[in-house]
């Protein structure tokens, strides 16, 4: 028996239109908090953009923190208005992954971890500096008016290149690159052992294509460069290569596939 579905009436759709919720009482995660203030007004700016040049060039490290401690002091509402901007930059530009460093390695099996607000934090201060150096050595308008120009952009290009590897022959990062490891180890034992017999059992230059192309996240450029053969030529050692795994180990084939999402 067939049922027809009844089409609710104008009165009703508007009903349903008015019950959804005012997207002015949602959170604003996807919006980044106003810059009201830029900085506090208390600081002579040229008599300490002095001492900072000046503690630089004498490789003072004491002056050049004192400098630095009075530059952020005197811009904290700018600072304060970028680390607020953190759910702002997560949500619009997506989670970057870093490498991890020696003694975060211990217990993980991937490469790299997720920046996290800390790693965030450090990265403002620093962008900071750099551009505060910036004017320093290249004195423009005032100072104020270089940081509202240059501070932010600076701050949302240096977290969207984490998103390239500290190694350029590698493919860019992506959301599965927490996952990452050089040399590739799969997340299950018997998977490694089976991919790496297999891919063993290749020929010489297939089975160095995939080792660098999947195994070492090589690009496919990178790949031809390090065995010396055209673009072309390598991505044909490469499909050949996958052709023969599917027709000898189809899993092993669907998992080197896999990598690549890495």
């Amino acid at each position: 028996m067939m049922t027809t579905l009844s089409i609710a009436e104008p009165q009703e759709l508007q009903a349903l239109i008015a019950a959804e919720p005012d997207p002015q009482l949602l959170p604003g995660v996807y919006r980044q908090p106003p810059l009201k203030r830029l900085q506090r007004g208390h600081l002579d700016l040229e008599l300490t953009l002095r001492q900072w040049l000046r503690a630089r060039l004498r490789k003072n490290a004491t002056l050049l923190h004192h400098a630095q401690q009075a530059l952020e002091g005197e811009f904290a509402p700018l600072l304060n208005w970028a680390l607020a901007s953190w759910d702002y930059v997560l949500t619009t530009e997506g989670c970057r992954f870093l490498l991890r460093k020696d003694g975060e390695h211990w217990g993980m099996r991937g490469d790299y971890r997720a920046c996290l607000a800390s790693d965030y934090h450090r990265l403002v201060i620093h962008t900071f500096r750099h551009c505060v150096e910036t004017f320093a050595h290249q004195p423009q308008h005032s100072l104020p008016m270089y940081l509202a120009e240059t501070f932010w952009p600076r701050v949302r290009a240096t977290y969207q290149n984490l998103s390239q590897p500290p190694d350029p022959r590698q493919r860019l990062l992506t959301g599965y690159s927490y996952l990452r490891c050089v040399p590739y180890q799969f997340l299950n034992d018997y998977h490694h052992v089976l991919v790496s017999r297999v891919v063993q059992a290749l020929p010489t230059v297939e089975r160095r294509t995939i080792e660098l192309y999947f195994l070492r996240f090589f690009t496919d450029e990178a790949t031809a460069r390090a065995q010396e053969v055209a673009l072309a030529t390598c991505q044909t050692y490469k499909l050949r290569a996958l052709h023969r795994l599917a027709q000898t180990n189809s899993l092993a084939c669907a998992l080197l596939l896999q990598i690549e999402r890495y």
